[in-house]
């Protein structure tokens, strides 16, 4: 139900407002999440249990085993995203997780941040956009970002392990009034 109840977020204007919003009232571990997260398109429990053993930075790469299907995954890091990695492992010295709650760090307890807390973080900075945000938006919006920028959606359905095109047009937000658009736009 989540993944059907996340909205992608489409515009780049919109991730800078969103991106703003959530450094003021949020802060910087959480915009840190959100913008690792629309960079890499990870699922949510994946993205939360990144650590940083798990980056090689000299590759710039991320080795993981993906919770939901269980296939090894390797997630190529661009220079927003290692920055952000170098920057908060610099900050955590030492941090076993990339994304530590605060509470955790102070308990010594080494858990990363709960897929409960960002979700309601999302959900209540997505009210101000009138978006429905989760976790899953965050994959999502990678998507469409790679849609936006001209990748193929053969390439994006294939990054996400989806069965078709359709299903990756459906997941990323692209709907019917959009496809018939499209043939307005063309005139040759």
């Amino acid at each position: 139900m989540q993944i059907l109840g996340a909205d992608a977020i489409k515009t780049d204007i919109l991730i800078r407002n969103i991106r703003n919003d959530i450094l003021s009232i949020h802060g910087q571990l959480y915009l840190d999440v959100f913008d690792i997260g629309i960079n890499i398109g990870l699922r949510g429990g994946d993205l939360l249990s990144i650590m940083f053993d798990d980056v090689n930075y000299n590759y710039r790469e991320i080795k993981l085993i993906e919770g939901k299907t269980k296939k090894r995954r390797i997630i190529r890091l661009n220079d927003k995203v290692l920055n952000i990695i170098k920057r908060r492992r610099a900050e955590n010295p030492n941090d076993l997780y990339l994304f530590m709650a605060k509470g955790n760090r102070a308990k010594n307890s080494n858990k990363p941040l709960s897929l409960s807390s960002l979700n309601k973080t999302l959900a209540n900075t997505g009210k101000q956009f009138d978006l429905k945000l989760s976790s899953h938006s965050l994959r999502k919006s990678f998507g469409a970002g790679l849609f936006r920028r001209g990748k193929s959606l053969e390439l994006i359905c294939y990054i996400f392990n989806h069965r078709s095109p359709a299903e990756t047009l459906k997941y990323i937000g692209i709907t019917k009034d959009q496809v018939l658009q499209s043939y307005d736009d063309v005139i040759l």
